[in-house]
């Protein structure tokens, strides 16, 4: 019962983190009306309403990202957590199967689908311990139609909770004698779904607040929003938080917070009592107010702008620090981060690394003084003192004393050419480069760079070609002093890079940097040299799982780059982000094909041709390898229902061309359409067992 009550928790937080990085959870506090239902205490909240332009932006979205494979293992890990016939397994799996063949596999067909609305108000937020998702809805008989018949294919039947002005349905998730029961509950009304979590623990009252027929007397309405946007410069695009102060003190104090009352309510007397004992009453109140130094993660949008088919975004989250001693000496390890390490739009991937050596073992000394000299009575603060004076922080000086004068690194990787035939690629445009304040030192530790070794680099900027055992003889790299750096590189683009650092001020930034352009990286992972190494390496299954792979990546098309930096009110992380709008897809299949299979080595051979025809029916051939006869012959009917084909037949097959066909024999197979273009599509057959196998559809 424990998997099944994980599984419903994951699934309600999941729905709502899942709907927040998608952008389709953001904050329109105009309308505070959804904050009345929270209470001021959650320990987290995500939450907002989407604007009509987001809404229509992202409603072509494809879900084709969760693979036919990851869907199978849907279906073994709900098998897996009760019997595969189990009323339960199978009101979930009725739910997973029924979307699959539903309209296609798109954002806007979910909500289409379920009755939800994609320019709702919508929040996810914890009621003490038990999480509450609320969104609204744009069609209720098509929620309730859908729930209803869910129940009648699963006989996973419900009872009916009389909320006062509301009814909730109740399931049964355990059936564990001596322990309270425990329910998946979903209500509704006209306007919103509330989905959550019922025990026979509570309360008429508990429960009437959890649903918001009762509204909470101190509502996170109460709490100044608008004051928390200011700070952080947030737009009204999206709003979230994690308390994690509120959680600690749930434990230390639990009659301070909703989420404390829970736990002394929900866990077992005897279990509570001891883990309360576990923490010595010295400890309480130390450890309470190592809590307030950091009590909490803050997320949000700071732009959002959608310009026809493209959308540019920047967010922001912040681990907030009210220690300002500790924040400073933080701030002082900040190194340089090299401009091409923050940019993803012209780059495969990319990365940074920023400390300030000079500054780094200082700060970390002042920080290990800190709490080491700190006057705790606290047994395990204590013992934490003991472990930490352990390792004291000046001997990494030693180690870092041949790097001191660097600022920072960054490595950026442009293009990779896959070699046709070898595990190495052909070539790499790469730049890499090492920054620093003093061209002295720069000279010093080049000259210890083992691919460095022996090499003169001139103080002019000139380049200097490397002869690196380890690089394919294809590639051509060079290395130079450009400006404040030590440039390593290869090809083109990174040439161009490498004269801009000639001009770069180095200057404190930031700590860390990333950056990926899925849109390069779906066009390598698509090329038929890629796909001919996973042969080598892992075989057929390999290859198949490459373009389930493609299949999701081509709904991907974003660039993303991530900095992190302190600033003054905590640990800061910075997103900005590039994305086209999802297309739409027309998947109707009807037509002629020449059909194309691939083999054990990832080949695509063919020598089949299908026509689909507008009537539902169709006629399959495998033809003989000299195209004198037809060695396999299909007729049949076919039925699609969302991104899923069924084939029905009549098929006959024979050897030769000189023998007769065999009698008719009735067949079915079920298509999985994947990597659907206008000009065509793949089958993917049995997806997640040893029986896998794909096929190529080329529109004649």
């Amino acid at each position: 019962m424990k998997k099944w009550l994980g599984l419903i928790v994951v699934l309600v937080i999941s729905s709502g983190v899942f709907a927040w990085r998608l952008g389709w959870l953001p904050t329109k506090t105009e309308s505070n009306d959804i904050l009345t239902f929270v209470p001021a205490d959650t320990v987290y909240y995500f939450g907002g309403k989407s604007s009509k332009e987001m809404a229509e932006f992202m409603r072509g979205y494809s879900l084709d990202s969760i693979s036919p494979s990851q869907a199978f293992l849907w279906h073994e890990l709900l098998g897996s957590l009760e019997q595969e016939s189990s009323p339960k397994a199978l009101f979930f799996n009725y739910l997973i199967d029924s979307f699959s063949k539903y309209n296609n596999n798109t954002l806007g067909g979910l909500m289409d689908f379920s009755g939800l609305s994609l320019s709702s108000n919508s929040a996810l937020f914890s009621d003490g311990l038990i999480p509450v998702f609320r969104m609204e809805l744009a069609n209720a008989t098509t929620f309730n139609s859908l729930i209803e018949e869910a129940v009648k294919e699963s006989q996973w039947q419900y009872t009916l909770d009389e909320l006062g002005t509301l009814k909730t349905r109740l399931w049964k998730l355990n059936d564990e004698d001596g322990k309270p029961a425990i329910y998946l509950a979903i209500a509704n009304n006209e306007k919103t779904a509330i989905i959550s979590l019922v025990t026979s623990l509570d309360d008429l009252k508990a429960k009437q607040h959890r649903f918001g027929v009762v509204k909470p007397k101190k509502s996170l309405a109460d709490m100044d929003i608008n004051e928390l946007k200011e700070r952080y410069n947030y737009t009204d695009e999206m709003l979230g938080f994690i308390d994690f102060n509120g959680i600690a003190q749930a434990v230390l104090s639990p009659k301070s917070n909703r989420l404390g009352r829970d736990l002394e309510i929900y866990i077992p007397k005897r279990k509570f009592a001891a883990l309360q004992d576990e923490i010595p009453t010295e400890c309480r109140d130390e450890l309470s107010e190592l809590a307030t130094q950091v009590p909490r993660l803050v997320m949000g949008y700071q732009a959002v702008n959608i310009n026809k088919d493209t959308m540019q975004f920047n967010m922001h989250s912040i681990l907030e620090i009210k220690n300002k001693s500790v924040l400073s000496q933080l701030q002082k390890m900040q190194g340089h981060l090299p401009k091409h390490s923050m940019v993803s739009s012209d780059k495969l991937l990319t990365l940074g690394l920023a400390v300030n050596t000079q500054t780094l073992i200082p700060a970390l000394t002042s920080l290990w003084t800190q709490f080491t000299s700190a006057k705790f009575n606290c047994g395990i603060l204590k013992d934490a003192q003991v472990m930490i004076r352990k390792t004291n922080p000046a001997m990494l000086g030693i180690t870092l004393s041949m790097a001191q004068g660097v600022k920072g690194v960054g490595l950026s990787v442009f293009d990779l050419e896959m070699s046709p035939n070898e595990l190495a690629p052909r070539s790499i445009d790469f730049i890499a480069n090492i920054a620093t304040d003093n061209p002295t030192m720069l000279m010093a530790m080049a000259k210890m760079l083992p691919f460095l070794k022996g090499v003169e680099l001139p103080t002019d900027g000139s380049e200097v070609a490397l002869n690196l055992a380890m690089i394919p003889s294809t590639m051509k790299v060079k290395a130079a002093i450009k400006g404040k750096n030590i440039v390593v590189f290869s090809g083109d683009k990174s040439a161009l890079v490498a004269n801009e650092l000639i001009n770069e001020t180095i200057e404190t930034n930031g700590v860390y940097s990333t950056a990926i352009s899925y849109r390069k990286i779906g066009k390598l992972v698509r090329s038929d040299t890629l796909n001919n190494l996973f042969s080598q390496t892992g075989g057929i299954t390999t290859c198949i799982e490459n373009y389930q792979r493609i299949n999701g990546l081509d709904n991907l098309n974003l660039d993303m780059s991530i900095v992190v930096n302190v600033e003054n009110e905590g640990i800061a992380t910075k997103y900005r982000g590039s994305m086209d709008k999802p297309a739409n897809v027309n998947t109707d299949i009807s037509g002629k094909y020449r059909v194309e299979y691939l083999d054990v080595n990832c080949q695509w051979q063919s020598n089949s041709f299908d026509t689909i025809n507008s009537n539902s029916t169709g006629h399959y051939t495998d033809k003989s390898d000299d195209n004198q006869c037809d060695l396999y012959v299909s007729n049949y009917k076919w039925v699609k229902k969302g991104r899923v084909v069924t084939f029905t037949g009549q098929d006959q097959s024979r050897e030769s061309c000189t023998d007769e066909l065999s009698l008719p024999s009735d067949e079915s197979y079920v298509c999985h359409l994947i990597n659907v273009t206008a000009d065509s599509f793949q089958c993917l057959y049995d997806p997640g067992t040893n029986e896998v196998n794909l096929s190529r559809y080329i529109r004649m």
